[in-house]
C-alpha cells in the first residue's frame, strides 16, 4: 500500500507539469489498483482466538487472545464453510498476547511465550461431522488434535483443549511461568488450556 501511495504522489507531481492524457490514464489505473488491493484486504477472513488457562486449586480461569494472527492457505472459492477452512493454517504472533492487563501480558510473554522459540501455528485437516482435525505446532513440537466445530452463518467456531506438557513438552516455559506466578497462583498452575477459534468469512 505504501508503494501505491508513493506512486500516486509521483504521478501527480508529473501531471502538475503538463496535461499529458496518458499520465491521467496511468493515475486512474493506479487508483483502481489501490481500490482493488484494499478490497482484497477487507475480504480476508477474520480470525479470533480465545484461550483460557487455569490457576489455583479452584481452577480460576484466565482468558486471553492475540492481537496479531492470520489465516493462510484457505480455500476462498469453496462452496461450504468447512471447505473454506479445510487445510487452512492459522499463524499466531505470540508476542502480541493480550489479556486486557498490560502487566500480565508482559509476564506471560517474558516468562512463558518467549521460551517457546517461535510463532505458534495451527493447520486444519478435512472438517466433517463436527470434527476438526488440527495440527498445532508450539515449542517446535507438533500435536495432532481433534477439536469440535459448529457453524453459524458465514462463521465457524472451533473448540478444543491442549496440554502444555503432554502435547508440547514445554516444561521450560511452564516452569518459568509457574515459578514467577507461584504466589498469585497459590502454588497451582494448570497445564491444560481451553482453545476457542472463530473464523468469519
Amino acid at each position: 500500500m505504501k508503494k501505491i501511495i508513493l506512486t500516486l504522489g509521483f504521478i501527480a507531481l508529473l501531471a502538475s507539469c503538463g496535461s499529458d492524457s496518458s499520465i491521467e490514464t496511468d493515475v486512474q489505473e493506479v487508483k483502481e489498483e489501490a481500490i482493488t488491493e484494499e478490497a482484497d484486504l477487507n475480504a480476508l477472513p477474520k480470525v479470533h482466538l480465545q484461550w483460557t488457562a487455569f490457576k489455583t486449586e479452584e481452577r480460576v480461569g484466565v482468558k486471553g487472545n492475540f492481537q496479531k494472527m492470520q489465516i493462510v492457505n484457505y480455500s476462498k472459492d469453496a462452496n461450504t464453510i468447512e471447505g473454506k477452512i479445510n487445510y487452512g493454517k492459522v499463524i499466531i504472533d505470540e508476542s502480541t498476547v493480550d489479556t486486557g492487563d498490560p502487566a500480565r501480558d508482559n509476564t506471560l510473554y517474558q516468562f512463558f511465550f518467549k521460551h517457546l522459540g517461535g510463532p505458534i501455528e495451527a493447520e486444519f485437516g478435512e472438517l466433517a461431522d463436527g470434527i476438526a482435525p488440527v495440527s498445532i505446532t508450539m515449542n517446535n513440537k507438533t500435536a495432532e488434535k481433534n477439536f469440535d466445530y459448529e457453524l453459524n452463518g458465514n462463521a465457524i467456531k472451533i473448540k478444543g483443549t491442549i496440554d502444555i506438557l503432554k502435547d508440547f513438552q514445554a516444561s521450560e516455559a511452564f516452569d518459568s511461568l509457574h515459578k514467577q506466578c507461584y504466589d498469585l497462583h497459590e502454588g497451582v498452575t494448570g497445564t491444560d488450556v481451553a482453545i476457542e477459534v472463530e473464523v468469519i468469512f
